[in-house]
């Protein structure tokens, strides 16, 4: 997900003098208190089966109230990660600003009916349920079990997704049709489901709200230029579990578009909106193969021959850190390395890996 915006002081800013904001763990509201300042629907509507390039708030903005039955958000986790129109580096409480000002609008355009979903680091989801607490009714802390990298803690493991609605009971949800999964004794990798399941073992459990069973996108066959794209099976179940055929689905942090694209597959409408004019045309051109062939053709990744250590490919970035004044992209990399970028593509899991060393050069230099 990606998407940029300049915090500006609002309605649901923080203000703190002198410190940090902390949230009151948790104040849950028995009956949660609408706000009179909501944002109001601004410009001409847009409509729905659309991609949209530009800055989140400007485009939520031209929704009308209470017209989106899933709004779904997985922001920038401010962990300084490499995307191409954001600065993925904020203090706190401008992070926390910018992150209320579009829970503002998901809020103003959510249907009485409909689901906001939003997923995060439990570092900043536990605020963002704070501040959820005080307009709609809390149903789920679901605990994405997915490890990531060691950060000098803890290895992290998990990641917060928050459900709320605007009603307790009245809402969109279909567990019936979702209420149980493949029990984790088995083998979760394709060729081991199908083995199993043609020799009829098939055992099952319910669903929980602890999703251990949604695995981070591991090949680089099935992942963009993007520092944090999410699973396709994620979005499925969500969509499945909040929606009904022909309900809309939106994402205003799109990025590659995982959202708009599972959204499309399940007969559901979508608006995707994201600020960076490469996400915008990546998502037009996979919903494009989606009408015409039913899915997102990739290619087989073929192996480079020769072999480069990681080190030198990191030197190479640094190099062309230091002549460009600032941090490489894939572009650049294709028009000045010395090096091919798949060989960077195969050698590390993101982009934001591969330009560590090169970071490094820049802040040193600053």
């Amino acid at each position: 997900p990606t998407h940029g915006v300049q915090a500006t002081p609002s309605s649901s800013a923080i203000q703190e003098p002198g410190g940090e904001y902390q949230p009151w763990l948790f104040s849950v509201t028995t009956s949660p208190q609408k706000k009179s300042t909501l944002p109001k629907m601004e410009g001409e509507f847009p409509g729905f089966n659309v991609v949209l390039e530009g800055d989140a708030l400007d485009m939520l903005g031209k929704y009308p109230d209470e017209s989106i039955d899933l709004v779904f958000a997985d922001p920038p986790y401010n962990l300084d990660k490499s995307y191409g129109m954001y600065e993925d580096e904020r203090g706190n409480n401008e992070y926390l600003n910018w992150c209320n000002r579009w829970l503002d609008q998901y809020v103003r355009i959510l249907k009485p009916t409909g689901s906001l979903f939003v997923l995060n680091l439990p570092k900043w989801s536990m605020y963002h349920a704070d501040y959820l607490n005080q307009q709609l009714v809390f149903q789920n802390w679901i605990v994405w079990d997915a490890l990531s990298e060691p950060r000098g803690k803890l290895m992290p493991a998990h990641y917060g997704l928050l459900h709320y609605t605007k009603h307790k009971e009245n809402f969109t949800f279909n567990r019936d049709g979702l209420g149980e999964i493949d029990s984790r004794v088995y083998c979760l990798r394709s060729g081991c489901v199908r083995s199993r399941k043609s020799k009829g073992s098939d055992i099952k459990e319910p669903l929980t709200d602890l999703w251990w069973d949604v695995h981070r996108i591991k090949h680089r066959r099935d992942r963009d230029y993007h520092p944090c794209q999410l699973p396709d099976l994620l979005l499925k179940r969500i969509i499945l579990l909040a929606t009904k055929p022909q309900d809309i689905v939106l994402d205003a942090l799109a990025g590659t578009g995982t959202t708009a694209i599972m959204a499309a597959k399940l007969d559901r409408r979508y608006v995707a909106i994201d600020l960076d004019p490469a996400y915008v045309q990546l998502m037009r051109q996979k919903l494009a193969e989606i009408r015409l062939n039913g899915g997102v053709i990739r290619s087989p990744v073929k192996r480079n021959v020769k072999q480069y250590s990681k080190k030198e490919l990191q030197l190479e970035l640094r190099h062309l850190a230091r002549k460009l004044g600032r941090l490489p992209t894939p572009e650049d990399v294709k028009e000045l390395s010395r090096f091919d970028l798949d060989l960077y593509l195969e050698a590390f899991p993101t982009w934001g890996k591969a330009i560590k060393a090169a970071k490094l050069e820049i802040h040193h230099e600053a």
